[in-house]
């Protein structure tokens, strides 16, 4: 039950967040590639976590790279 309710609230806090992205992305048109590899960076590692745990640095800078990469262009 925590489980679930926990993805709940998770996707619940991401629709919100979503919906104050949606003006940022008339103007910037590649960002839902952006957006897009962010999630699939995560996923990647959160599959490759039991592995080799990525530190939290590197995370952050891969993540704001893909970030500044897709606002510029």
């Amino acid at each position: 039950l925590i489980a679930y309710t926990s993805n709940v609230c998770a996707i619940l806090g991401l629709r919100s967040l979503y919906v104050v992205i949606i003006p940022w992305l008339k103007n910037i048109h590649k960002a839902k590639w952006g957006l897009g590899l962010i999630l699939l960076f995560v996923g990647c590692k959160m599959i490759v976590s039991p592995i080799w745990a990525i530190p939290t640095l590197l995370s952050l800078v891969v993540i704001a790279m893909i970030l500044t990469i897709t606002s510029i262009s």
